[in-house]
């Protein structure tokens, strides 16, 4: 995600950089600078709560003097609008321009230390003009942040412009190397604008470590991409008979604008070959985390026992496991009787031990220093209309190469100056508009003395044509 919020701004700034360049008022020469910094504020799936802000360099990015990307590589920090440290990214681009590869640190959900290191290898994918994958496959390596160890390695594969599956191989982290199991994604039955998902399903297959088949899912999705509901079906991976059916509702969760669940809860019911109910579990959540759990077991369709799970002491890792903590388990009778009250207790991998967990103290994490939550963003300018006095508007366009529409720039000048450019990317089919570039270049000068840009380059970024995915000003 960190990648695509960068490629979303390179798209935009390669256009700005070649117009800047090719423009009378430049006089033919090209510029001599680039774009130093960016600050954006990204949007929830609704387009009205500001879910992240981001800070990036473009310091290491190497820009031809026609304008397009040469080389180099970019940074950028993704912060919680308090101002806590969500991950850090590095892109580096091959000498033709694209990204080849990209390196993301993930914080713990306390901003301090990482939690987990994303490695893409971009270099088997082939993109189109607009920035955007158009076939190939992307390779992913996910390791702990604190002992190097490997959790995952796998690909997403691309065709037409949109990822198509994906294969996982999941590691044991406290036994380097070893498998604990497989997954497969098949996104055919989900819905996407552009690289966004706005619906539909997906299914994801499981295997065992000797790839038998141990699972089947469907992940259902709302139309703006949130997490509906899960069906899976069980099997034993050495018959294949099927074991148990799973259903998962999560529409009574409330989403924050991240996605997280932030509160509500979550239901799960369990039934046997015959449809018959094993068990009803309700997870409650606060402040994006686990604060209760209720399971029903069920024999003979009648209440055999009650567990109830208490997260108040628990804390948590980005996986929502409980680590270098406790959670106390109460099992009741079916009666209601208390049978057992544990506290179990968990190391910083999530794996139960009988020592005592080195928590992090409450009263240190008290006294940590709070974040600074960064500076909004000021209010994106009206944009100039070609019936405004002196504005004249030149729409150029890109198609692939089956003819398709790929991208439409509308550029709108004053007195021979381009002052906006509004940039629209079209899906494969050429007619659907997938993401929107506004840009307002009123805050840029150009300096003939120096033969350099200066000032404030303005962005909306929209997902389709309307609905308001980021803002951004970019420095130079």
């Amino acid at each position: 995600m960190n990648a695509t919020y960068n490629i979303d701004h390179l798209q935009a700034l390669t256009h700005v950089s070649s117009l800047l360049n090719t423009t009378a008022a430049v006089g033919g020469a090209a510029a001599v600078n680039k774009p130093k910094t960016a600050t954006t504020s990204h949007y929830d799936p609704t387009g009205q709560e500001v879910a992240t802000i981001s800070n990036t360099s473009y310091e290491g990015v190497t820009f031809a003097a026609d304008g397009t990307i040469s080389g180099g590589s970019l940074s950028h920090d993704s912060l919680h609008p308090d101002g806590t440290k969500l991950s850090s990214t590095s892109v580096g681009f091959g000498s033709n321009g694209k990204p080849a590869s990209a390196e993301i640190n993930v914080q713990n959900l306390d901003g301090v230390g990482d939690f987990k290191k994303v490695q893409m290898d971009m270099s088997g994918v082939t993109w189109n003009n607009s920035f955007i994958i158009s076939t190939g496959a992307v390779k992913v390596l996910t390791l702990d942040a604190a002992t190097g160890n490997k959790i995952h390695d796998g690909s997403l594969q691309f065709d037409k412009e949109a990822v198509v599956s994906g294969a996982i191989t999941h590691y044991d982290p406290t036994h380097p190397g070893t498998v604990t199991g497989y997954s497969d994604v098949d996104y055919g039955g989900a819905k996407f604008l552009g690289s966004t998902i706005i619906g539909g399903q997906y299914a994801v297959k499981t295997q065992t470590p000797d790839k038998q088949l141990k699972s089947n899912s469907v992940i259902s999705l709302s139309s703006i991409g949130r997490l509906q509901g899960i069906e899976t079906t069980n099997l034993d991976p050495k018959s294949a008979a099927v074991t148990s059916k799973v259903k998962v509702d999560l529409s009574k969760l409330v989403f924050n604008a991240r996605n997280e669940f932030a509160a509500g809860d979550m239901n799960y019911t369990a039934t046997d070959t015959n449809g018959v109910v094993i068990s009803e579990t309700t997870v409650s959540y606060n402040n994006a985390v686990p604060a209760l759990s209720t399971t029903l077991v069920y024999n003979n369709q009648q209440v055999q026992s009650k567990i109830v799970v208490d997260y108040t002491a628990s804390q948590f890792n980005n996986n929502l496991q409980v680590v270098n903590s406790i959670k106390k388990v109460n099992i009741f009778s079916g009666a209601g009787a208390l049978l057992s009250s544990t506290a179990v207790a968990y190391d910083q991998f999530g794996n139960k031990t009988q020592n005592a967990p080195a928590a992090k103290a409450a009263a240190a994490n008290a006294q940590a220093a709070k974040p600074t939550p960064p500076k909004a963003l000021a209010a994106f300018p009206k944009l100039p209309a070609p019936s405004d006095l002196g504005i004249t508007a030149k729409t150029d366009e890109t198609r692939r190469t089956d003819g398709t529409l790929e991208q439409a720039r509308t550029t709108y000048t004053q007195n021979n100056n381009p002052v906006a450019v509004v940039v629209k990317l079209y899906g494969t089919d050429g007619s659907t508009v997938i993401k929107t570039f506004t840009l307002d270049l009123s805050g840029l000068s150009f300096n003939a003395a120096s033969n350099t840009v200066s000032g404030a380059l303005n962005m909306q970024t929209h997902l389709g044509e309307t609905l308001l995915s980021s803002q951004s000003s970019i420095q130079y």
